[in-house]
């Protein structure tokens, strides 16, 4: 739902601030106005900035601060914090953009914009609904409708959308209805002229329609919105239009109406440049075509659209770098500014201490002399004292600087290798998957063999991947535990449930010694993992027609399980490096299989948050068995 509805918040805030601004001619006249007149052009400048070259965007919105403060221009000093806001929204810094947000609220009550406070209070809502927060973004569109000229009825329009988009996020979906119908009703009312906004608004109902399972009124909906389609609306609302109308086709079998409609879809997206439709038209199309035993039109969608979605995500991930950089390019430069004032202030100290000491020579020669040389003594120390400070404030900053980089540049590289090869993997699964669920009846066996041989590869190395990114988020705090009481047994069934079919391939039996009433204290996801990994470890190094056998056993300073095999058991190398975050060693199970070791890390890493405690036992002959602890909840 809320992907919905920022659709139409993009194209409404497009459509409020920035239109077709000429920004070349702008920057012609800039230099040669002055005042306020020139802070306007500057807000401009950095209003065309935002949407596509941040950097520059802050830096003309800053020099509109700087000189508004400077003649006490409090529009234009509202209107720069409020456009600092949302071009930082716009790099993802949401925190940063709700302090500038909060600036330009402080400032909206003087300024000549009746509805200033509404349009702070809308925008406030939507960095909370990006953060996630749903109840304070409720409660900041409330107060935007108390602060609101409803004679503005395109701001009326937008927050009763955004109220309803944040009921959609906690699926609230009877207030999402009731504030989409509001919206619509507003905006049908004589005067509204904002025709784009008016069918997009219909077609988001629609959709809505269709997600609370009311099929008649979805159609319906979706179809008086594609027939009021014209000329003179933009390329925009007829993509978005058309892209809704196919998704609510397709999910009720109309085939013939949906491809028709998803073509007009990829057409536009091409024009427009936007991959986002062109990405969900394709993989439409794939699905429709093998819905309809279409199999092969079905692969070569599948195809262009796993290329349109590769060559998209290296774009974001290119814009996301140049955002990150300007960041700190902005902060870097803040940083020099403050430093030349810090060096002024002193240099124009000196400068007055020389003044007094030059009076004094004049008026007093032989009382000036002793005091220049005491002020000359204390001067020589002084210097060399701020000489080695200053040195020693710089080497700390470049330390400092350079570790934050390094932890920055480490946890982010995790995130960009796993996103950048989920989705290649996650390619070649769902090509497989499409293959050995196909209708091969006249090609040979083998095809159906390898396709399974290779979709389970891809699952494999779907599990490491996602092994990957829960280290990437322990290692930078982003995991907090939610601890309880759980039925250890129905925990541990699931867990092992995924890797019940490698055991059946290699006839291993799996034996839960575990009693029907046991339970356990501590977070049941993180048990989940821990649990899982282990056994999926046991499994590979395991040879066929072994055992591997979970117990539990109950102590008095809470509960330990364990997980043993009858494998081949730990080399000394590979045993001492197992839970370290330092060392990677890759070793092979007993068919081949790949192991690097990270979800024994994970374990350890998800014990730690629970507060336990893992550890092995090792007999080359017999295989080994891995313990974990759970303590009892504390007693409050």
């Amino acid at each position: 739902m809320k992907k919905v509805v920022f659709v139409l918040m993009s194209l409404f805030l497009s459509q409020l601030t920035w239109g077709k601004t000429n920004v070349d001619s702008l920057i012609a006249v800039m230099d040669k106005s002055a005042g306020e007149e020139k802070v306007d052009i500057l807000l401009k400048i950095g209003q065309y900035y935002c949407q596509n070259q941040t950097k520059k965007a802050i830096g003309y919105t800053n020099q509109a601060l700087a000189l508004s403060k400077e003649i006490d221009y409090n529009n234009g000093e509202f209107g720069a914090y409020n456009t600092l806001a949302i071009t930082y929204e716009r790099m993802h810094e949401y925190e940063e953009a709700l302090k500038n947000y909060q600036m330009a609220l402080a400032l909206a009550e003087q300024v000549e914009d009746i509805n200033a406070r509404a349009r702070i209070f809308n925008n406030i809502g939507n960095a909370y609904d990006l953060l996630e927060e749903h109840d304070k973004a409720t409660k900041n569109y409330y107060l935007g409708l108390e602060n609101l000229d409803t004679t503005e009825t395109q701001l009326h329009v937008m927050l009763h959308l955004n109220l309803g988009a944040a009921y959609g996020d906690v699926n609230q979906y009877d207030s999402t209805l009731l504030y989409f119908k509001r919206a619509l009703e507003i905006a049908r009312q004589p005067g509204f002229e904002n025709d784009n906004l008016l069918l997009l608004l219909m077609a988001n109902l629609a959709e809505l329609y269709s997600l609370i399972g009311d099929k008649s009124e979805a159609l319906n909906k979706a179809s008086e919105a594609k027939d009021m389609l014209s000329q003179e609306l933009n390329n925009y609302t007829h993509a978005a239009v058309m892209h809704i109308y196919a998704g609510i086709n397709l999910k009720y079998k109309k085939y013939k109406e949906a491809e028709k409609a998803l073509y007009q879809v990829i057409e536009l997206a091409d024009e427009l440049n936007n991959n986002n439709f062109k990405i969900t038209a394709l993989e439409r199309m794939a699905i429709l075509h093998k819905e309809q035993g279409r199999y092969e039109e079905a692969i070569g969608f599948y195809e262009v659209y796993i290329q349109v979605k590769d060559s998209n995500i290296s774009v974001e991930k290119n814009k996301r770098i140049a955002e990150l950089e300007a960041k700190y390019e902005a902060e870097r430069k803040q940083n020099e500014i403050d430093q030349l004032k810090k060096e002024k202030a002193l240099n124009d100290l000196a400068i007055s201490k020389l003044r007094v000491r030059n009076t004094l020579f004049v008026g007093v020669v032989i009382i000036t002399v002793v005091i220049i040389f005491f002020i000359f003594r204390g001067y020589r120390l002084k210097k060399r004292t701020n000489k080695k400070l200053t040195k020693m404030n710089a080497a700390l900053k470049n330390t400092k600087y350079d570790l934050e980089k390094s932890i920055i540049l480490k946890d982010n590289l995790i995130k960009v290798i796993g996103h950048d090869l989920r989705g290649p993997i996650g390619s070649i699964s769902g090509f497989a998957q499409l293959l050995a669920t196909g209708k091969w009846d006249k090609e040979p066996e083998p095809i159906k063999k390898y396709s399974k041989l290779i979709y389970q590869i891809s699952d494999s190395a779907l599990t490491l991947l996602t092994n990957i990114l829960y280290w990437a988020k322990l290692q930078q705090g982003e995991y907090s535990a939610e601890k309880q009481i759980f039925n250890s047994l129905e925990v541990t069934q699931l867990a092992i449930q995924p890797y019940m079919g490698i055991a059946n391939d290699k006839k291993i039996s799996v034996q839960l010694n575990i009693n029907n009433a046991a339970v356990a204290y501590g977070d049941k996801f993180a048990f989940s993992i821990i649990m899982g990994n282990l056994v999926n470890n046991a499994l590979k190094f395991t040879p066929k027609g072994g055992v591997i056998r979970i117990m539990q056993v109950q102590q008095n300073n809470g509960v330990t399980f364990s997980v043993a095999d009858t494998g081949i058991g730990l080399e000394k190398d590979i045993a001492n490096a197992l839970f370290s975050d330092s060392q990677f060693i890759s070793s092979k199970g007993t068919e081949n299989e790949t192991g690097t070791g990270f979800g024994l890390k994970i374990c350890k890493k998800f014990v730690d948050i629970n507060n336990g405690k893992i550890w092995y036992e090792n007999n080359p002959d017999f295989g080994a068995t891995f313990f974990f602890h759970f303590p009892y909840q504390k007693k409050s």
